[in-house]
């Protein structure tokens, strides 16, 4: 997958990707004898985008879908600051949006 990668400037724990946030910190000890053998694997959070640039994800799941021409050709053309997002497309345009905090959809 992408190359964009970026270290939160408040908390180093946080890992900024294409796919969203991953927080690295120290995961919870697991209280069940039987997830003992579970490595719990980091999830992304806030926006991003899926792995074929076809969707602007929120924690991962699918949110606004991209039309072929609103679509990055590779990773080098997307950009994610706050809430902001900045797509270079295909067709040579550049699209800035400027996403919601807060959960867009509920159950996300």
């Amino acid at each position: 997958m992408g190359t964009f990668l970026e270290f939160d400037k408040d908390d180093s724990n946080k890992l900024h990707t294409i796919v969203g946030t991953f927080n690295l910190g120290p995961m919870p000890l697991a209280t069940d004898p039987m997830a003992e053998n579970l490595v719990d694997t980091p999830q992304p959070s806030g926006y991003g985008l899926s792995n074929d640039f076809s969707w602007i994800t929120h924690n991962g799941h699918n949110l606004i879908w991209l039309p072929s021409e609103y679509r990055p050709s590779n990773e080098s053309l997307f950009a994610m600051h706050g809430a902001t997002m900045a797509i270079g497309c295909s067709s040579g345009h550049v699209i800035f949006l400027e996403l919601s905090k807060e959960c867009p959809v509920s159950g996300l």
